[in-house]
């Protein structure tokens, strides 16, 4: 037991770190099967993992995510901010095989548009390219680079 109000001898008490990682980390079969999984479709040497294993890191071209996810990728520009970001189109939502969909929570990026850093420009500005962003995001159309 660990920070627990109602007991004054545990109050305060915390995990570290490694703890921590131990409570939340993924079974080891789970990841094992994913890792095989990225490796055969993506490439040995394109799957990382993170140091506290819950997450894996895939650096592949858009035809083998393509593939992976079963869905089509574009790339939607802002030209106000000039921001391009790579996601399934509009419209389309990803799958993954059944024998490692169980063990994934999500996929990202995927279909969602997240400010990643403090917005830069103008309240309204800002949130004209937000407008802008669901329309594209929701008619699967806007500013494609092919």
């Amino acid at each position: 037991r660990v920070s627990d109000p109602s007991d004054a001898e545990n109050y305060g008490k915390h995990l570290s770190m490694e703890q921590a990682n131990r409570v939340v980390a993924p079974h080891p079969t789970a990841v094992a099967e994913v890792t095989e999984y990225l490796e055969l479709a993506a490439g040995a040497a394109a799957v990382e993992r993170s140091p506290t294993g819950d997450w894996i890191t895939v650096d592949t071209t858009v035809g083998v995510a393509e593939a992976v996810l079963g869905a089509p990728l574009r790339r939607f520009h802002h030209a106000g901010s000039r921001v391009t970001v790579t996601r399934v189109a509009g419209g389309h939502g990803y799958t993954l095989p059944s024998a490692i969909a169980h063990h994934v929570d999500f996929v990202e990026p995927s279909i969602r548009f997240t400010r990643m850093k403090k917005p830069t420009l103008p309240a309204a500005q800002l949130k004209e390219w937000h407008e802008e962003v669901r329309r594209m995001a929701k008619v699967g159309n806007g500013s494609f680079i092919n």
